[in-house]
């Protein structure tokens, strides 16, 4: 298990939701990447790599996209 400084953010698709990945554990070769996730609302998450996707990120000019049609929200 690997601490994460700093967290990063992570989009959850099946809760339409961001948090912040404190943590994520590799399990070897033929497993997925497990994060732990800390969710606004106080709940924690752990999912595998598969389950979530990368958060915004202005540093590197990646920001969210509109659902409906894909396009930046700068």
């Amino acid at each position: 298990m690997t601490q994460l400084n700093p967290p990063l953010w992570l989009y959850i698709p099946e809760l339409n939701a961001y948090g912040l990945a404190h943590f994520v554990e590799n399990h070897g070769l033929e497993h997925h990447l497990y994060w732990t996730v800390f969710m606004d609302n106080g709940e924690i998450w752990t999912l595998p790599n598969n389950r979530v996707r990368a958060g915004y990120n202005n540093t590197l000019d990646r920001h969210e996209k509109n659902r409906d049609n894909g396009k930046s929200t700068q």
